[in-house]
């Protein structure tokens, strides 16, 4: 929803993204602000290969 200043992100994903996401075990805050939202938090431990693990589940599911 707006440009990354922390290691935090709220962002709009669609229901059976989020659904396929929390059913591998990601774990997130989600449909508490309003239907979509969910809040993203890394460790600054992450490495980019954990960054892009996350963004190839995101994009499995929302095909």
């Amino acid at each position: 929803m707006a440009t990354p200043q922390a290691n935090i992100l709220f962002c709009r994903l669609p229901q059976q993204v989020t659904e396929g996401l929390l059913a591998e075990g990601y774990a997130f805050y989600h449909d508490r602000w309003e239907p979509g939202i969910v809040r993203l938090v890394t460790a600054f431990s992450h490495s980019a290969d954990d960054i892009d693990r996350l963004l190839d589940a995101v994009r499995r599911h929302t095909h």
